[in-house]
């Protein structure tokens, strides 16, 4: 298998409202890098966008219906938009993370916030490759594949 910089793989990080991008993102962008190598995906080009509470909460409303704060939300690119717009079909979509969130939540878990925020960038993913967590025995599957990905540092 070819290395991760042999393969083509775009993960852009940006920041919303002047949402700072953690320096652990960074690392979090290698991790991603090496888990699509891994499961042989060739290219990937994907968005990884940092937001404030508030605007997390608005979009956690706007597209679940639900008013709060989550740690994150995953965009999958609409493969049909894809042709019409004339847009390589290695574009997944974009991850959006709250880091105020993921801190928080990585605080209550007893966890380091680079650990939470692999954890959350890898569930992203999990969704921009289509899977999802709607019943039990998804969320099972979508959690077994997290923990071979993340190993030990995964709550």
């Amino acid at each position: 298998m070819s290395s991760v910089d042999e393969i083509r793989y775009e993960i852009e990080l940006v920041s919303v409202d002047s949402e700072a991008i953690p320096a652990e993102a960074y690392a979090a962008v290698t991790l991603t890098k090496e888990i699509l190598s891994e499961i042989g995906q060739p290219a990937a080009m994907l968005s990884v966008v940092f937001v404030s509470a508030t605007v997390m909460q608005n979009m956690n409303n706007e597209h679940r219906g639900i008013d709060a704060a989550t740690d994150v939300l995953s965009f999958p690119i609409d493969h049909d938009w894809l042709e019409l717009a004339d847009v390589p079909p290695e574009n997944f979509g974009d991850v959006v993370i709250c880091q105020e969130v993921v801190r928080k939540n990585a605080e209550s878990a007893g966890l380091e916030f680079n650990i939470e925020l692999n954890h959350v960038i890898v569930h992203g993913l999990l969704h921009l490759l289509g899977h999802v967590h709607d019943d039990e025995r998804s969320e099972r599957l979508m959690s077994s594949i997290e923990e071979d990905w993340l190993g030990e540092h995964i709550h």
